[in-house]
């Protein structure tokens, strides 16, 4: 469950009470004190290990711990963190919203908040599938600016900190994305609020993805911002790309939309469906099993073994209602650590985009 050398700090001797001995409430309360004593490159396996196993005692006793924290001033991160992370995990849903409101109280970037990286990565996720509003801001402390990677062993994967804000950001899914542009013009930023829209963009970033690089026309901007126009913008990206005036642009830039200008005026319905044949069969659905996929879909955080993107490009579901339900599913994905999820959604933003450019019936 938590990674890190044990700590000498709290002996952990065993759970059995002795005449005499403390009772496990005032243990559970000594072991969230003496979490101040901890060096922040320290994990307190034992002392899960005794809430977990005391778990009925345990939880009043946090809770109330926790509620004293967030009145303290100094605060302490760790008992933020790791009395926070265990409600929030292991307590009623009535806890959670206390143990994110710890959460958002820590100061992201002390020493104890670097040395457990991931937990606190694990955590802000949780809270972003919650879809607190809080978990926004605390992302834009925490993560956007940061170089902090996690590791998630069970999928033998690693994320950068790029990847590490596009599972939080994306996880948190609808009011995500006008969150990040409003940052576009925040220049330390801004390449990777690109980055992450080019994960979790819609059609909605283009007029502010175009208005940012009318303003900053250097090579790196251009090409961030030429992904999230071409993969998420349909033929409104594709045709605010080909009227840009490239003279705001810095000359590697301009060279650069020179060079791709050509493959911009080639993208159409059909270049889009001809790619999406050469990797699926189509297998006609009839509307209402396009829905009840689409609704199974949603439910199973976006797994899917049966239906053939081109079955849902080529149904006569409408492409509005479609969209809708694949950002919807995309933002469940985002729950799924791995790189399965990942693949996942580059499929789904590639038939979300396709579907943008699918003539009207």
């Amino acid at each position: 469950m938590r990674q890190g050398a044990l700590v000498a700090v709290v002996l952990f001797a065993c759970l059995s009470l002795h005449a005499g001995a403390a009772t496990v409430e005032e243990e559970v309360a000594q072991r969230a004190e003496r979490l101040r004593q901890v060096e922040a490159n320290r994990e307190m396996d034992e002392t899960w290990k005794f809430w977990s196993a005391n778990k009925p005692q345990a939880l009043p006793v946090l809770r109330r711990v926790l509620g004293e924290e967030l009145a303290r001033s100094p605060k302490s991160d760790l008992v933020l963190l790791d009395v926070g992370y265990f409600l929030v995990r292991e307590g009623p849903e009535a806890d959670k919203a206390l143990a994110r409101r710890a959460l958002f109280a820590m100061n992201p970037q002390s020493k104890i908040a670097r040395a457990n990286f991931d937990q606190m990565f694990k955590f802000a996720k949780l809270a972003a599938e919650a879809r607190d509003p809080g978990v926004l801001a605390f992302a834009d402390r925490a993560f956007l600016r940061g170089d902090g990677q996690v590791t998630v062993a069970q999928h033998a994967m690693r994320l950068d900190p790029t990847m590490v804000c596009v599972f939080i950001y994306g996880a948190y899914g609808a009011g995500a994305e006008a969150h990040l542009l409003a940052k576009l013009g925040t220049r330390d930023v801004a390449i990777r609020v690109l980055e992450i829209l080019a994960w979790i963009g819609t059609s909605e970033s283009v007029a502010p993805v175009i208005r940012a690089l009318e303003k900053r026309g250097d090579l790196d901007f251009y090409t961030r911002a030429m992904s999230v126009l071409m993969m998420h913008g349909g033929p409104a990206g594709r045709d605010a790309l080909v009227r840009l005036d490239a003279a705001k642009l810095e000359a590697p830039a301009r060279k650069k939309h020179e060079e791709m200008l050509g493959q911009f005026k080639k993208l159409d319905y059909a270049f889009m469906r001809k790619s999406f044949a050469a990797i699926a069969d189509s297998a006609k659905l009839a509307d209402d099993e396009v829905r009840s996929r689409l609704k199974s879909m949603y439910e199973n955080d976006g797994r899917d073994d049966k239906t053939s993107p081109l079955a849902l490009l080529e149904s006569g579901v409408p492409s509005a209602e479609l969209i809708a339900e694949l950002v919807r599913i995309r933002s469940r994905m985002f729950r799924r650590l791995s790189d399965e999820a990942l693949a996942d959604v580059e499929v789904t933003n590639f038939l979300i985009n396709a579907l943008r450019y699918r003539p009207a019936p």
